[in-house]
């Protein structure tokens, strides 16, 4: 009786993983699966994709390669979705705080154009305040948008442009 249950069970779950998979492959908004570092564009075969091929596709994750492609030529807006003190100790430089659990109270997103271009990030890739933020940010009909889930540990670690307070 219990290997019955056991087994059934077994094959739920399975099928459960299968179907949210499944799901989440074809849901535009689904959970990017695809570990940071890893890209499907045209920085994963060597070639360093334009702003305009990056900023085609909304809505995806973005590798540091493409992130800084973003920041050099000024092509979006970044955003910072980590709690206040941490952004004043340090951001990537011109970056504009919006903290994730405050974000529909904060006047610096009603003051953002819906159809600009913004990257999102928050500490690193074991950070969800980013996405969390993204998600709200979407809610409330920004349309091009992107994570950038490296954060500030990704950036910090090859040395780019930062803005710090002493």
């Amino acid at each position: 009786m219990i290997k019955r249950i056991s087994i059934q069970s077994a094959i739920v779950l399975f099928g459960s993983l299968i179907t949210g998979l499944a799901f989440n492959s074809f849901n535009p908004g689904g959970i990017a699966l695809l570990a940071v570092g890893h890209s499907t564009s045209a920085a994963a075969s060597g070639n360093t994709p334009t702003s305009d091929e990056i900023l085609s596709k909304p809505g995806r994750t973005l590798s540091l390669a493409e992130t800084h492609v973003l920041f050099e030529n000024k092509a979006a807006v970044f955003i910072d979705a980590r709690p206040p003190s941490f952004y004043q100790a340090e951001h990537i430089q011109n970056a504009i705080s919006v903290y994730y659990k405050t974000a529909g109270l904060n006047p610096a997103l009603d003051r953002l154009k819906k159809t600009d271009p913004y990257v999102v990030y928050c500490k690193g890739p074991n950070c969800n305040q980013a996405q969390l933020l993204a998600e709200t940010m979407h809610k409330a009909g920004f349309t091009k948008i992107f994570l950038f889930p490296g954060g500030m540990q990704e950036w910090r670690l090859v040395q780019y442009p930062m803005d710090r307070t002493p």
